[in-house]
């Protein structure tokens, strides 16, 4: 597997940025453009999670590691170094529609084949994964 790692600090411009340079590393390897997509928006929501939350009263590292196994998968794994989150208290179902927000972890869920969250030695990361379709590899036909 090959690992790609991107570190900044926690700021919504910088968010986005680690989100949209990761996605474009990405695309070297998938052609399937509405799969870059949906990668991009949960790679986007996991960041701005760390973003909005991670630390309270000021900003933190943001990192994230893009891992890629050619014919079989991606893994995304967005980390920071904040109080964490009770895994047990997230909620991955979808808000009501006139909710103002909760709608990350609803997406990323229904974005990636697995999603979980990991608390180790103060560091807490998203763990995303998606198995990538033959055909959705570049070089594949």
């Amino acid at each position: 597997m090959s690992e790609f790692l991107f570190k900044t600090l926690s700021t919504p411009s910088n968010g986005r940025r680690i989100s949209k340079a990761a996605i474009h590393l990405l695309s070297d390897y998938v052609s399937d453009q509405e799969l870059l997509h949906d990668l991009d928006l949960a790679l986007t929501e996991a960041c701005a999670n760390v973003v909005r939350h991670a630390y309270p009263e000021k900003q933190g590292e943001l990192e994230v590691v893009l891992g890629i196994e050619p014919g079989s998968h991606v893994e995304l794994r967005i980390a920071d170094w904040g109080p964490g989150l009770d895994p047990d208290e997230v909620c991955y179902d979808a808000p009501e529609p006139t909710a103002e927000g909760g709608r990350g972890f609803f997406l990323m869920k229904n974005l990636s084949d697995e999603l979980r969250i990991e608390a180790v030695n103060g560091k807490n990361t998203i763990f995303i994964r998606k198995y990538i379709r033959k055909e959705q590899w570049k070089g594949s036909k």
